[in-house]
This record gives C-alpha cells, sequence and structure tokens, in this order.
C-alpha cells in the first residue's frame, strides 16, 4: 500500500493503476473504494472489476465497502464475482448500472459471496443463455436491487439464480424476457426468504416468474407476473415447499397459464393472497398438497385435486367457506 498523502486516503498497489487514479476512476479509503463510471461504461466497468480485484484483506474484522457512484459500467463478458466481506453499493436502481453480456461460459454476469450484500443498483445482461445475478450461499444478502436478463438470441434466461444456497432478497425486482425460456428467479434446493419482490417474466415461448427445485421458499409482499407465449407459471413448486403469505400471483396472455403449480410431492402454502389463472389459478399433482386461506383465486378455479381451501373467493367474490372454486 501507499498513501497519496491526504489524510484517510491510502491506495490499495494491488490490480488499480495510476492511471485509474489520475483520470479519477477509483477513490480509496482506508476500506471503502469509491468507483466513478469515466466518460465511457466500458471504461467504469474496468474500474470496476480493479477495484475487487485490488481488496485482497477482507474478513470479518476487516469488511469493505465498494461504492459506485450514478453511471453504467460495462464490465463486458467477464463476470464480476463478488468477495466474502465485500459489500458493492450503487446510488440507486436505474441510477447505477452493471451491464454486460456474459454468455454462459461461467454461468452468470454478478455473483455474490458469502457474508456480503448487494444494495442499491440495477444488474443487466444481454447475454445468450444469460443469468444476470448469481446467488450461491445462504450468508449472500441482495437488497434494493432490479435485475433483468434478455436477449432475443437466448435459449434460457434467467434473472435471479440461487444454486443450492439460499439467503435473503429483500425489495428486489427481477425480469426475465426475450429468450425462448424465461425464468425470473430460480431456486434450486436451499432455504430462500423473498420480501417485497417482484419477479415478471415475459416475452417468451415459455414464461415462470419464480420457479423452485426442492427449496424451501418463504415469501412476504411477493408479486410473481408471468405472460405470453403457450406457457405461463407465477409459482411452479417443484417438490421441496413454499409458504406464500400477503402475495399476488398472476399468470396471464398464454395458452396455458396456472398461477400456481405444484409437483413432484411440493407442499404449498398460501394465505391472505390472491392467485391468478386462466386454465387454473392452482393446478396441483396428486402427488402435491396445496392448502389456501383466506385468498382469493382468479381467472378460474383449482384443479379438482391436492388442492384444499378454507375462506377463499373468486372474481365474482362468491365465497367459499371449506371448499375450492371449481374449474368451469
Amino acid at each position: 500500500q501507499f498513501s497519496d498523502g491526504v489524510a484517510g486516503i491510502v491506495i490499495l498497489d494491488h490490480s488499480i493503476t495510476e492511471s485509474d487514479r489520475e483520470i479519477g476512476l477509483i477513490t480509496t479509503y482506508s476500506r471503502t473504494l469509491i468507483v466513478s463510471p469515466s466518460l465511457t461504461s466500458r471504461d467504469g466497468g474496468l474500474a470496476l472489476l480493479s477495484a475487487l480485484e485490488s481488496i485482497e484483506e477482507a474478513g470479518p474484522g476487516t469488511p469493505y465497502l465498494i461504492k459506485l457512484e450514478p453511471g453504467i459500467y460495462d464490465i463486458g463478458s467477464v463476470s464480476l464475482v463478488m468477495k466474502p466481506f465485500v459489500d458493492l453499493e450503487g446510488s440507486g436502481q436505474g441510477v447505477t448500472s452493471i451491464m454486460g453480456s456474459e454468455s454462459g461460459s461461467s454461468g452468470f454476469l454478478v455473483s455474490a459471496a458469502r457474508d456480503s450484500e448487494i444494495r442499491h443498483l440495477t444488474v443487466v445482461n444481454n447475454g445468450i443463455y444469460s443469468v444476470a445475478l448469481d446467488v450461491p450461499s445462504t450468508d449472500s444478502r441482495v437488497s434494493d436491487v432490479t435485475v433483468t436478463s434478455r436477449s432475443g438470441d437466448s435459449v434460457e434466461n434467467t434473472a435471479i439464480n440461487i444454486p443450492g444456497g439460499g439467503g435473503v432478497l429483500r425489495n428486489v425486482t427481477a425480469i426475465a424476457e426475450d429468450g425462448e425460456e424465461n425464468t425470473a428467479l430460480m431456486i434450486v434446493a436451499g432455504s430462500v426468504q423473498l420480501e417485497f419482490v417482484t419477479a415478471i417474466s415475459r416475452r417468451g415461448n415459455s414464461n415462470y416468474a419464480i420457479r423452485t427445485l426442492g427449496s424451501e421458499l418463504t415469501t412476504h409482499g411477493l408479486i410473481a407476473e408471468a405472460s405470453g407465449g403457450t406457457n405461463a407459471v407465477a409459482l411452479w413448486v417443484e417438490g421441496g415447499s413454499a409458504v406464500i403469505a400477503i402475495s399476488d400471483l398472476v399468470a396471464k396472455e398464454a395458452a396455458v397459464t396456472n398461477g400456481v403449480l405444484a409437483t413432484s410431492e411440493a407442499s404449498v402454502k398460501v394465505t391472505s393472497s390472491t392467485v391468478t389463472g386462466a386454465s387454473n389459478s392452482i393446478q396441483s399433482e396428486t402427488s402435491a398438497t396445496v392448502r389456501v386461506g383466506a385468498s382469493g383465486l382468479f381467472g378460474q378455479g383449482t384443479s379438482p385435486t391436492g388442492v384444499t381451501c378454507a375462506a377463499v373467493y373468486n372474481d365474482a367474490f362468491d365465497f367459499f367457506s371449506d371448499s375450492c372454486p371449481p374449474v368451469t
């Protein structure tokens, strides 16, 4: 390390170059690095990658913060893999944006890390087989972030992938669009808590707002919307469990639409929510169990097996005290 002579400012002499400093792309304090967008978004993206690479001593007693000023940071086809005990903070959703076109070599554009948080920014991946944000650890936190995965050339677009770790997503918007198959939020095993999350999947052949595989999902204040194509599902629970409270699940404008789809021995509980699907508000395999209470089931009723209802109502506000609205 060397100091530039200003009290409280330390330059980390790793991959940060003197030219970065001279043109004002990176200002560093003892454990805070402030990154500026520069004249081009690509230069800003390279400065962000350099700032992260320069941090070598982050730990429980020495956490670091990378602060991004307003602007666009284009990291190209390179993945930004966060480090433990390093937080990444933008200047607001839609104000600070990390963009790129990662197309499957690593599987994601940005990856969260354990014991760290990503907050107050937007992530956009335009790559083929595009995953915008990967959240692999149960100790990862993501809050106040908008994540978009879009590419008309992509077979699969996934905005946020949680591959067996878990964690908490709070005040997050996930959007997957324009691929053959779009999934806004994919959760594979692990335990995940969603608080005031919006998941939108659209403009593909198959559109899933949220899909879980063998995981434990808990939601509060969730908005999940899937639309278009031949198949649209707001929430697909494939094994594992889901507890849905005070949420709005909508599937629309597709040949087959299901607000909730429960398969592979899934266990689903829905309370104080609304579920909309023109084919079925709730579709359940006989091996799955769905319980719905104090909720609205709109568009169509539920499948004849696997669903138990108490105190639910339909579009016309017909009340069903101990049965489910039928498919008509």
